[in-house]
């Protein structure tokens, strides 16, 4: 929950350094269609509402969904 955008980038990065692995043919557009295919939604809660929150990317469901 803490953090900024300046995280995202190389988190991004370093999934698609993975992905690229597993398939080495991926494309950039692949790769950002099954990142948020796979991603998961959380709730947050504020004050007494929960919104939903996501998708927040999931490693393991990606690479699990590319070795498909």
């Amino acid at each position: 929950r803490h953090g900024g955008w300046s995280w995202a980038a190389p988190y991004i990065a370093g999934l698609y350094a993975l992905a690229a692995q597993t398939d080495t043919a991926i494309t950039p557009e692949r790769f950002w269609s099954l990142a948020m295919k796979t991603g998961r939604t959380i709730k947050l809660k504020y004050k007494d509402e929960e919104i939903p929150f996501g998708p927040i990317a999931d490693p393991a469901a990606l690479i699990a969904e590319l070795k498909r």
